[in-house]
């Protein structure tokens, strides 16, 4: 479904309680409407728990990753240079 659809489905519900009891009692279009726009906020719901949860995931280990690198800016180089290692 595209962005044009999903505002059409989202903009032809009428979210406030008492029409939204309407339109259960109905039945038909506005009912099949209705579920389809819960459908889909659920979808975005979960969408954005799931990005929350990567966006969560990358920050730990952006931090570890700095870390290391701070770590390895203070250590001394592995293999000292010497005339063994000049080119």
């Amino acid at each position: 479904m595209d962005e044009a659809g999903t505002a059409d489905i989202l903009g032809g519900v009428e979210f406030h309680p008492v029409s939204l009891r309407s339109a259960l009692a109905r039945g038909s279009d506005d009912q099949r409407k209705l579920y389809s726009a819960a459908e889909l906020i659920a979808r975005a719901a979960d969408l954005l728990s799931e990005s929350a949860e990567l966006v969560h995931d990358n920050e730990r280990r952006w931090r570890i990753f700095g870390a290391r690198i701070a770590d390895l800016g203070d250590s001394p180089p592995a293999c000292p240079p010497g005339p063994a290692h000049q080119g």
